[in-house]
């Protein structure tokens, strides 16, 4: 195991071109010293943490966060347990909190500003979402395809007009 001569760590990989931990170069030469040379300037080189004032967008197109949301999602930090429980609220809400839960999933599933793992997440709800709504269709139509349900059914309905009369 060769010991780097930036980082002073030993690489666990034998006969290794690079070090493990740090990306300098392990060959002797030239050309391991110019690798070398630059990864110390690159690594003496102050960075700057936002340089491009918040609002403006920077010339190489990155995103720059305007508020602590945006930050929080540019940071990759996950969607609360709280705006989750909030969202999972909205299905308490008969017929309007489905589609504003179904609006809010796709928003996550396809959105630009959501993180990788709140977008797989709202994927996976949408999926299954999806699958429970055609076994309840399913489950519907050979429900009601049954006569004896249907003969049971009709009954049903005609005490309950019966009874409002």
């Amino acid at each position: 195991m060769d010991t780097c001569k930036i980082c002073g760590r030993k690489n666990p990989v034998e006969d290794a071109n690079f070090c493990y931990y740090c990306g300098a170069s392990l060959r002797e030469g030239e050309e391991g010293l110019a690798i070398n040379a630059s990864l110390i300037k690159e690594l003496q080189e102050p960075v700057l943490e936002n340089p491009v004032p918040q609002g403006d967008a920077p010339a190489n197109g990155a995103f720059v966060p305007r508020s602590d949301e945006e930050r929080m999602l540019a940071e990759g930090k996950p969607f609360s347990k709280w705006k989750w429980f909030g969202t999972f609220l909205l299905l308490l809400i008969p017929v309007y909190g489905w589609v504003a839960f179904l609006v809010i999933l796709c928003i996550s599933a396809f959105g630009t500003a959501a993180t990788g793992e709140r977008k797989e997440m709202a994927k996976g709800l949408l999926l299954f979402v999806v699958v429970f709504a055609v076994f309840m269709i399913i489950g519907m139509v050979q429900m009601f395809s049954n006569p004896e349900f249907m003969e049971y059914y009709n009954q049903l309905m005609e005490e309950a007009t019966a009874s409002m009369k």
